[in-house]
């Protein structure tokens, strides 16, 4: 395990937190030129500008992307709704229709007439009976 750890520490220490990279570059040269490669490119002007500008790409990609969501939140819930609404005004004219119907059954209509009046099949009359 321990060779293992000493033929990759160079990866490993890709993934240490600063205060642990300081206490292994104290005792390996190789760590100690990382760290101040690290302290280096830190202080360079146009590698932090470039940093900055690729953090507000990202942050601009995250926008839009919420952006893009939001909208399409609301697309689904506007279509959503004008769904539910057709739905109620459709089954909303079935119970108008099969009411008519009972009304007309009740006074000894023939099935047929009550059909061709609400466009009722007539097993659906049936039913209501």
């Amino acid at each position: 395990m321990v060779k293992k750890i000493e033929d990759n520490k160079y990866l490993i220490m890709l993934d240490l937190e600063p205060n642990d990279l300081v206490k292994l570059s104290k005792s390996d040269r190789m760590v100690e030129s990382f760290m101040k490669t690290i302290e280096e490119v830190n202080q360079d002007p146009e590698f932090r500008e470039y940093m900055s500008a690729e953090e507000d790409a990202r942050k601009i990609m995250n926008s839009l992307k919420k952006e893009y969501k939001e909208e399409g939140l609301k697309e689904g819930l506007k279509e959503g709704l004008e769904q539910g609404i057709e739905q109620g005004i459709e089954q909303g004219m079935k119970y108008e229709k099969i009411e008519i119907a009972r009304g007309l059954l009740k006074n000894n209509v023939d099935m047929k007439i009550i059909s061709d009046s609400t466009g009722l099949t007539i097993e659906e009359i049936e039913n209501i009976i």
